[in-house]
């Protein structure tokens, strides 16, 4: 028997809700209302894919939550993949949410995302979410992505960036323990073009619905949330003005191609030769 007190005695990142009114509680509380709307936005682009009989890997679970979630929509298998020596997280936190859930979801708590050959499988969903812009190479690891799907594959990939689609660079930070790569629009395209896919639309945080922003917080965190804007905005008023980029959290709906890439003079880069023998 499961209790509370076991539950709180863990890390946890995202919010679990079990039977019997036992509920996980995450351990950053600091930004609680943005935590939940992007966790509602990830799972309301997830929820628009038909998952019925998939299989699905989920880069970088963390405690599992959309890995439990693909499995809630019906997809066929599910595998967990993280590396917990790189992260606060544990992956007895996983490993209690899938008993309390009863989840057939398979988890491997030690491969890095610069080790995705490792798995030697291919998947119809290939998930990774809030990644890419923690890494300090975060082109290796889409590249290593790309050797998980087969042809018909859709890949689904969260993260931050810079809203813009003229310029093509990125802010780079390697003493940053959070935003480490925040990349323009355009450039994640070519990123993701250069490894091999093809974008076929993107959605972002920014559209989601102040309102439907507050309905996800209690009345106490909402007047939290007002403080700080309004701490936020007399240090603004009076701090000099800086020039403003338009950050955002988007998520990209891609394909893997197979076809001549521009971005390359040569066989495919990152080994991918290695992962299918028919030529790109």
């Amino acid at each position: 028997m499961v209790t509370q007190a076991q539950i709180d005695s863990l890390p946890w990142y995202h919010e679990f809700k079990f039977a019997d009114g036992l509920k996980a509680t995450p351990s950053d509380r600091s930004n609680v209302i943005f935590y939940r709307t992007l966790c509602a936005f990830i799972r309301d682009q997830l929820a628009q894919i038909d998952l019925a009989g998939k299989s699905v890997i989920d880069i970088g679970c963390w405690d599992g939550y959309f890995s439990f979630f693909a499995e809630e929509q019906g997809a066929k298998s599910v595998l967990a993949v993280d590396d917990y020596s790189q992260n606060w997280g544990t992956p007895d936190a996983f490993r209690l949410v899938k008993a309390l859930k009863n989840s057939s979801v398979e988890l491997r708590p030690d491969v890095s995302v610069y080790e995705l050959e490792r798995i030697q499988q291919q998947f119809d969903v290939v998930l990774l979410f809030g990644v890419y812009y923690h890494l300090h190479a975060p082109l290796a690891a889409v590249a290593g992505m790309r050797a998980l799907c087969h042809d018909d594959s859709l890949a689904l990939i969260e993260g931050a960036c810079i809203r813009d689609e003229e310029q093509s660079h990125a802010r780079y930070s390697l003493d940053n323990p959070g935003e480490k790569f925040i990349p323009t629009t355009r450039l994640l395209r070519e990123m993701l073009e250069a490894c091999y896919f093809k974008v076929e639309r993107m959605a972002f945080l920014s559209e989601v619905s102040i309102a439907e922003r507050l309905a996800l917080a209690p009345p106490s965190e909402v007047l939290q949330l007002a403080k700080r804007a309004l701490k936020t905005k007399q240090e603004h008023d009076t701090a000099p003005p800086t020039s403003a980029e338009p950050r955002d959290r988007v998520m990209l709906f891609v394909r893997p191609v197979r076809e001549a890439n521009r971005y390359h003079r040569y066989k495919p880069p990152f080994g991918l030769e290695r992962f299918d023998t028919r030529t790109f």
